[in-house]
C-alpha cells in the first residue's frame, strides 16, 4: 500500500476524516494536536431490570405458540471503559477532543415457557437463556473550555455523542466538568461526564422497556497525555505523530466461493469475483532506533454475488440469475514497524493484530 483522508461510520467517520484533513492543513490552522489515552468507568446500569409475561398466541402450528412465556432481563454490561482521544487546540484555553471509548453494553435475557414445550421427537424445552451485546464503542466529540476558578485547571466540556450498531445507532449529547493534574510530564484530566441518548417512541409494550437502553448515562473518565518537548505540530504522549492517508487494493477475493446443494444437486453457489479497494487513515508515532508504531482506520467494501444453478419455474427461479450484495467493514491495524536504512530508501517490515467491525452483512459473517 502506498500512504498519502477517510474513514468510517458516523462520528467515527468525522473522527477519523477530522484527523487525516488536519495532516494536509498545518499552515491553514497552526495549533497543536495531541494524542491520548481515555480510560474510565460507568456508574450506572445501562439496562432496566425486569420481568414481563407474555399469553399463549395459540394461533399457530407450531408447539412454541401454546406455551405463555415470562420474558426477564437484567443489566449485563461491562462497566470499564478505554480507548483513545485526538485533540486540536485551536487556542490557549479552548480545544476540541474527540474519543473513541470501547465498553461492552450488553444484556442477560431469559425466556421461561409456561407450560414446558414439548416437540414431536420428546425433547422438552422449558427455557432458554441469551447474552447479547448491543455496542461496543461510543465517539463523543467535545468542546472543551478552561476555566479558571480558585487557581485550578478546571474545565467544561459539550458535544454529540454517537452509538454505532447496525439498524439499532443511538444519538446522544454529552456534558461534563473536570480538572487537570499534573505528575512529572503527564497530565491527568479526571471529569464526569452525563450522556443523554435520544431514542424513538417504540410504544407501550413493557418488553420494549427492558431491551432498550437507560436514556441517561454517567460515567467518571480520565484523560491521560504527555505534554509535547518538541515543536512538532501533532504529538502523542510527547512524541512526534505524523499523519496520513492510506490507499490501495486486495489482492485477493473478499469471499471464498461456496456451491450448494439441493438433494444432492449443486442449485446455487456464491462467490466473490472483486478486489476491494482500500481508503483510510494512518497515525505513525516517531522511532524508537529504528522502530515505528502505526496504527491505520480503513474502509473497505466487501462484494458478494449470489448466482443460482437450476430453475425452479414454480417459485419464478431461472438459473444464471445472479445477485450481488455489499458488506461493509472497518479494519484497525496496529503494527509495529522495523525500518531498515538503506541510502535514497527506507525498506521495512511491519507487524501486529488487526480489528474489524462490519455494517449491512446481509446474511454474511467476515471474521473479526
Amino acid at each position: 500500500m502506498i500512504t498519502t483522508p477517510w474513514s468510517p461510520y458516523g462520528t467515527l467517520f468525522s473522527f477519523l476524516f477530522i484527523s487525516a484533513a488536519l495532516c494536509f492543513s498545518t499552515n491553514a490552522f497552526g495549533q497543536r494536536v495531541s494524542f491520548g489515552a481515555v480510560t474510565g468507568i460507568n456508574l450506572v446500569d445501562d439496562y432496566r431490570s425486569g420481568s414481563v409475561f407474555q399469553p399463549s398466541l395459540g394461533t399457530c402450528p407450531e408447539p412454541i405458540c401454546a406455551s405463555a412465556t415470562l420474558f426477564s432481563s437484567a443489566n449485563a454490561s461491562s462497566r470499564y471503559i478505554i480507548g483513545p482521544k485526538v485533540e486540536l487546540r485551536l487556542w490557549n484555553r479552548f480545544s476540541v477532543e474527540a474519543e473513541a471509548l470501547h465498553r461492552a453494553v450488553r444484556r442477560q435475557e431469559r425466556i421461561q415457557y409456561v407450560p414446558p414445550i414439548i416437540f414431536p421427537d420428546g425433547f422438552t424445552l422449558a427455557s432458554r437463556e441469551s447474552l447479547g451485546t448491543d455496542y461496543t464503542w461510543e465517539f463523543p466529540v467535545l468542546a472543551n473550555q478552561r476555566l479558571r476558578v480558585f487557581k485550578a485547571r478546571s474545565f467544561v466540556e459539550s458535544g454529540p455523542n454517537f452509538r454505532p450498531a447496525e439498524n439499532n445507532k443511538q444519538y446522544g449529547i454529552a456534558a461534563g466538568a473536570g480538572v487537570e493534574l499534573t505528575a512529572n510530564s503527564l497530565t491527568f484530566a479526571p471529569r464526569m461526564r452525563y450522556t443523554h441518548w435520544f431514542d424513538k417512541d417504540y410504544g407501550p409494550d413493557p418488553a420494549f422497556r427492558l431491551i432498550r437502553t437507560r436514556p441517561n448515562e454517567i460515567e467518571l473518565i480520565m484523560g491521560i497525555s504527555r505534554a509535547s518537548t518538541s515543536p512538532a505540530w501533532a504529538t502523542a504522549f510527547g512524541k512526534d505523530l505524523t499523519l496520513g492517508a492510506v490507499v490501495g487494493a486486495g489482492l485477493t477475493d473478499d469471499f471464498q466461493s461456496e456451491t450448494f446443494l439441493l438433494q444432492g444437486v449443486p442449485a446455487s453457489r456464491s462467490f466473490s469475483d472483486s478486489r476491494s479497494p482500500v481508503v483510510g487513515v494512518m497515525m505513525e508515532l516517531e522511532p524508537i532506533g529504528n522502530l515505528f508504531f502505526e496504527i491505520n482506520g480503513l474502509y473497505r467494501p466487501l462484494h458478494l454475488t449470489d448466482e443460482t444453478l437450476i430453475s425452479i419455474p414454480e417459485e419464478r427461479v431461472s438459473a444464471g440469475q445472479k445477485h450481488t450484495v455489499t458488506v461493509l467493514t472497518w479494519e484497525f491495524p496496529f503494527l509495529a514497524k522495523y525500518k531498515f536504512r538503506v541510502r535514497g530508501s527506507s525498506p521495512f517490515v511491519e507487524l501486529g493484530p488487526s480489528l474489524r467491525a462490519t455494517g449491512n452483512l446481509n446474511g454474511a459473517n467476515p471474521s473479526h
